[in-house]
């Protein structure tokens, strides 16, 4: 299994098995510089999900928390997963209880309706 970024206490950790074809990012996502702290987990992600050979991936969201700032490059990676040739889909995990994380995941699934996007009630 890849690291692609170590978790914080303000970056969630983005992980990628290759074997299973899994991206899991997991945690809570406040950055004070937002563009510098994600801007190189795009790029990876880039380079994982965008060439045209890249196998069908699943991206597992496992977020409990993320401010505005986040919110944008998070809609970023979706898009990004999005416009792959491969079919990459992606799953929302969110705690059953947490009903505005439940929401983002709606509004993020709207952005991308021709993506295989599952909302996942699940405690994290």
């Amino acid at each position: 299994m890849d690291i692609i970024n170590e978790k914080s206490n303000r970056m969630p950790s983005v992980t990628h098995d290759a074997d299973t074809r899994l991206v899991t990012i997991s945690g809570e996502a406040y950055p004070e510089d937002v563009t510098a702290s994600f801007d190189p987990i795009i790029e990876s992600l880039s380079d994982i999900l965008g060439t045209p050979d890249s196998p069908p991936t699943e991206v597992r969201f496992e977020l409990q928390y993320f401010n505005s700032g986040s919110s944008r490059k998070i809609l970023e990676i979706i898009r990004l997963i999005a416009s792959a040739t491969a079919e990459h889909k992606i799953s929302w995990v969110a705690d059953p209880e947490d009903d505005e994380m439940i929401d983002h995941g709606n509004r993020f699934s709207r952005a991308v309706p021709d993506l295989d996007f599952t909302i996942i009630e699940a405690e994290l």
